[in-house]
């Protein structure tokens, strides 16, 4: 995170070092991506870094809650069907315009949001990637890794596993996915965070 802010730091106190950092770059959103792999480590930090840069908002998303004064929670339901499909093929065209999708094509999109559970970011990445993969090359991938029962990898997540890993909760039926919101006097209001957060 320093690396991203370009905050070099100090070998002692290095946490305190950047939420300095973070006060001095006055009004600001910090976005922190998949925080359930280190939520123990990372509550004590974003706890203090609140305390200390009063104008900063800490946009979260996990699977768990940091349990930290301040906290709200939002969760989102996969999307209906027709308009996951929608989503994918719009951020597919965006992406490769020279693609026209084909009938198997289509057959095949209808199967990626099955597997995908209709999650808005996981369609997202999927289709970023018809500019080297169909749709159906990108099923057949996505065929293969369940066949396999795969431990997706961060690396490989990248591709098409991201938003599962990142937004599923641990339970719940059907599933929801959660973004925490962080900030002073209880952070930004759930209208203007869902308004940011949409996809």
């Amino acid at each position: 995170m320093a690396s991203v802010l370009e905050v070099p730091l100090t070998e002692t106190s290095p946490d305190a070092h950047l939420g300095h950092a973070l006060r001095g770059r006055g009004k600001m959103m910090l976005i922190l991506d998949n925080l359930e792999q280190v939520v123990d480590e990372a509550a004590p930090l974003v706890t203090r870094w609140l305390q200390v840069a009063a104008n900063l908002h800490i946009l979260i998303t996990s699977r768990q809650r940091l349990q930290v004064a301040g906290e709200e929670v939002l969760t989102v339901n996969e999307l209906p069907q027709d308009e996951a499909r929608q989503l994918f093929e719009a951020r597919a065209l965006s992406v490769s315009q020279s693609h026209i999708m084909s009938a198997e094509d289509r057959q095949a999109v209808e199967s990626i949001v099955e597997h995908l559970e209709g999650l808005p970011l996981a369609l997202e990445l999927a289709a970023a990637r018809v500019d080297m993969l169909s749709p159906t090359e990108l099923l057949q991938r996505l065929e293969r890794v369940s066949a396999a029962n795969a431990q997706v990898t961060v690396s490989y997540a990248g591709l098409l596993g991201t938003g599962r890993r990142a937004w599923r909760v641990t339970s719940g039926d059907p599933p929801v996915y959660t973004r925490l919101v962080l900030g002073p006097d209880g952070g930004l209001g759930a209208g203007c965070t869902q308004a940011m957060c949409s996809v």
